[in-house]
Formats: structure tokens, C-alpha cells, sequence
């Protein structure tokens, strides 16, 4: 063989190579793409809309009429959500959040209701709601108790190094002890109520 046929024998099969290579690396990226796309639908597809549903009524968030747009990764797929398992859901997590108790602690935690509990079970519900504002609200007045406690500590001791009198310093700390104390049995009494 010639030296010009051998190069152009070799730069034939390079060529060849060349566009077999092109041709794996667009096989394995449409390959990845479909897998990709796959994966997403999976991933909505399986998506538990009665859990999704019941956990927001575990909190008392307001009944997601679209829940599909509680995730983001289903959007741009063709999934249609389950809408009736989501209410479903969300009436089974309401059975547990509308609660006395329930309410209390929404309450003492400083969170807005939603006005999402039925009928039957709302007025129970907003008892221990009304409950756990008053103890919200004493809480409040025991952070800031705490904190005339400490300033009032920092500056008896600041007296004390000073041999200046104490003695009405002592009484309003005495005084702030005990009223925090009163408020805390307060809400331990709210509390207990329910």
C-alpha cells in the first residue's frame, strides 16, 4: 500500500470513528434524558396524596384545592394529582388537629388559625385556643419579668460592691420572682384545664 492510500485509509476509519463516537454520545444523552424524565414522573406518580393532604390538616394549613402545586417537580410533568385522596387526607389530619388541646398549643405558640376545623368540632377547638392565648400572653409577661430580674440582679450586685443599700432592690426582686412564679402556675392551671 501506498503512503496516500494508507493516509487516506486512516483518515476513513477516523472519520468513521469519529462519527460512531458522535453517534454513542447522542444515544447515551437521549438515553439519559428519557431516564431523567421518567424519574420524575415516578416521582409524582408515587407521590401518597392522601399523606401529603393529611399532613397539611395535622398543622391546620388550609385545604390545597391544586395539590399539585405542593410539588414543584411534578409541574412539568403530564401527572394529574389525586384530589379526592388529598381531601381525604386532609379531613383524616383535621380529626386530629381540631382538638381542645390542639388548639391550646397552636395558640401558646403564637400561630394564626386558619379557620379550617368542621363545624362540629370547631367550638371545642377555639376554647382551648381563647385557653392558650391567655397563656401565651402570660408567658409574654414572664420573658419580660425574667428580664427586670436580670437587670434588677446586675444591679444589686453592682450595689452591693458599692456598700450602697440594697434593701429596695431586694424587695423588687422578691417582688418580680413572685409574680413570675403566680404567672407560671397561671398557665399550668390553663393547662390542666383542658
Amino acid at each position: 500500500m501506498k503512503h496516500n492510500e494508507k493516509s487516506h485509509l486512516r483518515s476513513t476509519s477516523n472519520f468513521i470513528f469519529t462519527r460512531n463516537m458522535v453517534f454513542v454520545f447522542l444515544a447515551v444523552g437521549a438515553l439519559l434524558l428519557t431516564s431523567c424524565g421518567s424519574n420524575e414522573k415516578v416521582a409524582c406518580d408515587g407521590r401518597d396524596w392522601y399523606e401529603l393532604g393529611r399532613q397539611d390538616g395535622l398543622v391546620g394549613r388550609v385545604q390545597n384545592h391544586d395539590p399539585i402545586e405542593r410539588r414543584p417537580a411534578c409541574e412539568q410533568s403530564e401527572v394529574i394529582s389525586d384530589v379526592q385522596r388529598y381531601r381525604s387526607g386532609h379531613s383524616a389530619g383535621l380529626v386530629v388537629f381540631c382538638t381542645e388541646v390542639s388548639g391550646f398549643e397552636l395558640a401558646l405558640a403564637g400561630e394564626k388559625y386558619n379557620k379550617v376545623c368542621p363545624q362540629v368540632t370547631e367550638e371545642s377547638f377555639l376554647k382551648g385556643y381563647r385557653l392558650g392565648q391567655r397563656a401565651k400572653k402570660l408567658n409574654d409577661d414572664n420573658r419580660q419579668l425574667e428580664s427586670q430580674i436580670v437587670s434588677t440582679q446586675a444591679e444589686l450586685r453592682e450595689k452591693l460592691r458599692s456598700n450602697e443599700s440594697v434593701d429596695s432592690l431586694q424587695r423588687r426582686l422578691e417582688e418580680l420572682q413572685v409574680l413570675r412564679v403566680q404567672k407560671e402556675k397561671q398557665i399550668d392551671s390553663l393547662r390542666r384545664s383542658l
